[in-house]
């Protein structure tokens, strides 16, 4: 799996769900916090994980440090989606 979008040669491909190919999305355009499943809280003052399987949230922690909540929200995507998972340091 080279991750190019190109790339539709049989050996690059792999049979996949709706919702494990959408755990294989990188980080939105949009995205203003620079990592993947959180946010800043303004009320708490921390960073808040959530991640989504089966279209329902499952909510990770909230930590201190953005790299404490980027961590976590990997740990969480993998156990969740495994070799599908496309985290934070990937």
């Amino acid at each position: 799996m080279d991750n190019n979008k190109q790339n539709n040669r049989i050996k690059n491909l792999r049979l996949a769900s709706k919702s494990q190919n959408g755990a294989n999305r990188g980080l939105q355009k949009n995205n203003t916090s620079g990592f993947k499943g959180g946010y800043w809280s303004d009320r708490s003052q921390r960073w808040v994980v959530y991640i989504k399987k089966n279209k329902k949230p499952i909510y990770i922690g909230s930590f201190k440090s953005k790299l404490e909540a980027a961590a976590a929200y990997d740990d969480a995507f993998i156990a969740a989606f495994g070799a599908f998972a496309k985290t934070n340091l990937s």
